[in-house]
């Protein structure tokens, strides 16, 4: 397509030529004067009426071509639109979840740390523990040596012991017959004494003298007995011999024994002692043993009644204590 143009002019070395040089078109690569500008006139080049332009199909089609390329800027704009609308509330969301992301790890960053603040406590018990397991372990195995020592020893000693006893065999049978003797003759003793203790009578609750001369308080003491045992007999023999048992003592006072020279007074005594006056009690002179049988007994009497039974007495039969259970009156009154 060939287009007409109007002549080139020649360029001019200055602005200033323009007002001498005449055209219709301005040079249009410099910057144009005001004041020169408005000198500048143009001419319009008159076409045909019948003329049609070559470029008008391509300006349709530059027109099509640019209207499609707007629609798909405008596409391609309001996708992008789209793309930011979702890119942003993706962002949001993004947001959000690592706020609760932030917000759960701190949760779990202070759960863990109280977890190792517990995990460091246990295992500080745990040292602990283990460091008093070793001591203990220490001292077992110091205990188990000192064992293992002592029963050395105990094994050594039975066996010294083992021969000891064999040894001992030998003279069992005579220490069995020093025993028996020995024995015999306890028993031979004590009935001798037993026999002797049956003339005799103690009798508890009479005053004592306090005089310092023992002649004063021996008559008085033997002037008093007299006159209890011939209130309860009559026909009584005059004592043997009577005195204080025991060292003095004051504020008390000391039981009397009096002694005769046959059986049959001091039983007589103490069949009648139920005639004595209130504060003066009666008994028969008994050996150390016999009072150590009586108390064994009164603490039998006591045990039982602790665990329930009841009307129990100690009754002499044939001399001899023993325990009794009785509900009759005559019985509980003896």
């Amino acid at each position: 397509m060939s287009v007409q143009r109007s002549p080139t002019r020649p360029q001019l070395p200055s602005t200033s030529a323009l007002t001498l040089i005449g055209g219709s078109q301005p040079d249009l690569s410099k910057i144009s004067n005001p004041n020169v500008d408005t000198q500048i006139t143009f001419r319009k080049r008159k076409k045909p009426n019948d003329y049609e332009c070559e470029c008008l199909d391509e300006l349709k089609d530059m027109r099509s071509e640019i209207s499609r390329i707007s629609s798909l800027l405008e596409k391609y704009i309001g996708s992008n639109e789209q793309i930011l609308e979702k890119m942003q509330e993706n962002i949001t969301d993004i947001k959000n979840q690592i706020s609760d992301m932030k917000s759960s790890n701190e949760k779990t960053i202070k759960l863990i740390q109280n977890n190792v603040d517990k995990v460091i406590t246990e295992i500080n018990d745990i040292k602990s523990s283990t460091s008093s397991m070793l001591a203990e372990q220490s001292s077992i195995k110091r205990d188990m040596t000192r064992l293992e020592q002592s029963l050395s020893l105990g094994e050594n000693k039975i066996k010294v012991l083992e021969s000891d006893l064999n040894k001992l065999k030998h003279s069992s049978q005579v220490t069995k017959l020093e025993n028996q003797l020995c024995l015999g003759e306890q028993i031979i003793q004590e009935v001798q004494n037993r026999n002797n203790r049956e003339k005799n009578i103690i009798l508890v609750g009479l005053p004592e003298l306090t005089s310092s001369k023992t002649e004063e308080s021996m008559a008085k003491d033997e002037a008093d007995v007299l006159n209890i045992i011939t209130s309860l007999c009559a026909d009584i023999p005059k004592p043997v011999k009577i005195f204080r048992i025991g060292k003095r003592n004051p504020g008390k006072n000391r039981s009397i024994k009096v002694c005769f020279d046959k059986f049959g007074p001091a039983k007589q005594l103490l069949r009648n002692k139920i005639k004595l006056s209130n504060g003066i009690k009666m008994y028969s002179d008994r050996t150390p043993a016999q009072y150590n049988y009586l108390k064994s007994l009164q603490e039998e009497i006591k045990r039982r009644e602790n665990d329930g039974e009841s009307g129990l007495i100690i009754k002499y039969v044939h001399g001899t204590p023993k325990i009794l259970k009785t509900n009759t009156k005559n019985d509980k009154q003896r």
